[in-house]
């Protein structure tokens, strides 16, 4: 299988199937709204990083995230319904983009916590980060989004 990153294609040879419980969790104005979905897709490394993807179904239609974990880094890639990449350092403010129907946006995250732990012997792990998110120069909203992250042995073929 290729995962489009960009105009770079990756080739997937050595990849754990994997069950991802995602829970996010944003607080605007005062109020907090949680969600949690649960998906199937893969966990590989490849060059010194690490990589999740996995397909996400939405009102809007379909949405594909690629996350690439490396050197205390986070990049999100999200290519479908939506089109996100942004990239998560702790402490560090960085820019990134939105586009969806209604045009495209740029954005500037402060990411406040990131911490990714996958053990090799259980076949499991936990992905969380947290950022506060700026579009045209006000905050938004923090977001929190925790992964946790099963190997699956029952897993469907598209993964």
């Amino acid at each position: 299988m290729n995962l489009r990153q960009g105009s770079v294609f990756m080739e997937n040879t050595g990849f754990t199937p994997i069950k991802i419980h995602l829970h996010t969790e944003i607080s605007q104005d005062g109020e907090t709204e949680n969600f949690e979905i649960i998906s199937f897709g893969r966990y590989y490394e490849k060059n010194g990083s690490q990589f999740i993807t996995y397909e996400e179904v939405t009102e809007s239609g379909k949405i594909k995230n690629v996350i690439k974990i490396s050197n205390n880094q986070v990049l999100i890639m999200r290519n479908g319904a939506i089109n996100m990449r942004f990239s998560l350092q702790k402490g560090v403010k960085t820019e990134g983009s939105f586009e969806n129907q209604y045009g495209s946006f740029p954005l500037i995250l402060n990411t406040n916590k990131i911490y990714f732990d996958w053990d090799k012997e259980r076949q499991e792990g936990e992905l969380l980060f947290s950022y506060e998110l700026y579009m045209q120069h006000e905050v938004v909203g923090i977001y929190t989004l925790s992964f946790q992250l099963k190997k699956e042995e029952t897993i469907n073929e598209y993964c």
